[in-house]
């Protein structure tokens, strides 16, 4: 059975979760049950109405978490190009490939899911936000994360 990359406990396949009533005294895992108990967090990080390319203030995670996904939304559309924001760990960017950032693109006021590809966020590090491109969008801007312990 081969395990889910970004899971320590979630097989690839979800049907090897459940076993058959066979197996006596092995009482079957439930997938929508566990995941309805252990929902992530959701850590939300606000700008000011003025949009700026400046590095946020830090913020410094109690424990460890992995990033499940990050979507951002503003109150004022961005034009002619994407508004592009980018996350910090110690000042390094979590995302390998710059098309990876957080986006939203020209006309839209929410952008896309996305995963970073650095998704540990150790305990105590130093984790931040920077604007990138602002295409005259007007803020606040609004980056939500999905957080899991671990």
């Amino acid at each position: 059975m081969k395990t889910n990359p970004r899971s320590r406990f979630i097989p690839e396949d979800k049907r090897d979760l459940w076993r058959s009533r066979e197996n006596k005294g092995v009482v079957p895992f439930n997938l929508l049950q566990h995941e309805q108990t252990h929902q992530p967090l959701v850590f939300v990080h606000t700008t000011k109405a003025t949009l700026v390319t400046t590095i946020s203030t830090p913020w410094y995670p109690p424990r460890d978490f992995a990033i499940l996904s990050m979507q951002a939304n503003v109150a004022g559309a961005p034009s002619g190009a994407a508004l592009v924001w980018d996350a910090l760990i110690g000042g390094n960017s979590i995302f390998a490939n710059t098309a990876e950032r957080i986006q939203i693109a020209a006309g839209e006021l929410v952008g896309r899911k996305t995963v970073p590809s650095r998704y540990t966020l150790p305990a105590g590090s130093k984790f931040q936000f920077q604007g990138i491109t602002l295409s005259s969008a007007t803020g606040p801007l609004v980056i939500t994360l999905e957080l899991q312990p671990l």
